[in-house]
Order: structure tokens, then sequence, then C-alpha cells
């Protein structure tokens, strides 16, 4: 990847935000406001050039429906320069430390796909999960339905859904 653009970055880095918190996309006034553009169309300008460069999506003839892409996401958190060195003396591929997962009150889940890609976690991505079954709101949350399947949300409601505990890390290979 070349050298970002920090006003296409600063663009995308507000979407994500706006995406988070408010579960849409904001309007082009919002972006522009949230990044501190005053003319609309240099904010189109910049959405066309993240649009081109694979960043992101936007349904036809929706308002509102920009998506960031899996591309724009690791736009946004790039790989270090450096690399990490982790002493993994087991023969697992797991790219957690030797101690992390040990204790019982805390397991390991892989993502399977990229439902998740909202929250900067991809298919494939570990996830830390930390037992409780008391938890603020805005945290990812691990629940179990009622088939013993393990779902990842910030909150869902029913009946069928057992909190079993948070996400408290999240690794990527690379």
């Amino acid at each position: 990847m070349s050298e970002r653009h920090e006003t296409q970055y600063n663009v995308l880095k507000f979407i994500a935000g706006y995406l988070s918190t408010h579960g849409y996309a904001p309007t082009v006034r919002e972006i522009g406001a949230g990044v501190g553009l005053t003319a609309p169309s240099t904010v189109h300008g910049h959405l066309a050039r993240l649009e081109r460069k694979g960043f992101l999506n936007r349904k036809a003839n929706q308002s509102r429906s920009w998506e960031i892409t899996a591309s724009g996401y690791h736009f946004l958190a790039p790989i270090a320069d450096t690399e990490l060195e982790l002493n993994i003396t087991d023969d697992t591929n797991s790219t957690f430390p030797p101690d992390f997962g040990t204790n019982s009150a805390q397991f390991i889940f892989v993502q399977p796909n990229d439902s998740l890609i909202n929250e900067h976690i991809l298919a494939g991505d570990q996830l830390l999960i930390s037992a409780t079954t008391d938890a603020s709101a805005n945290v990812l949350k691990a629940y179990q339905d009622s088939n013993g399947t393990l779902l990842i949300d910030r909150a869902l409601v029913g009946e069928t859904f057992t909190l079993v505990g948070i996400v408290t890390a999240i690794y990527r290979q690379i």
C-alpha cells in the first residue's frame, strides 16, 4: 500500500466511527463537519477516491449506504513496521502468548467469517473470551444459543441467548 493520504484516512476513520456508533453511514455534510471540510464537493472527491481504491462500497441510489471493505479496515489499522516475536513453545498454531487461554475462565474463539467487520474483526481473527455473566453495554460479548453455538455481538436479546463472556483481546495472524 502506498503512503496514505491523511484526509482520506480521516474520512474513512470518521465513517468507521460513525458506523460503529450509529449503525448507519453519515451524510456527506456530516463527514465534512467531522473532518473539517466545508465543501461537499471536496468530501465527494475523497469518497470517490476511497471507493476507487477499494476501501469503500456504496449501494446505488441509496443515501447513507457507505460500507467499509476489509481493505478499508486494513488501511485504518495497518500492520506495524516492526515485527513482534511471540515465544510460542507448544506445537499449536496459536498466535496468543503461552499463558493466554490457560486460565479456565478464558478461552479462544476463531472468528469464522467477516460478519464482525464493523467491529474491525475479520475472518480468522482469534478472540480471547474471558468468562463472565455480567458485562457493560459497550463491549463485545460472547453469547451461547440453545444449540451451543457461540455468537459474538454487543447486545443480543432473547431467551435463547446466554452471556458467557466478553472479548478481551483480538489477535490477527499476518
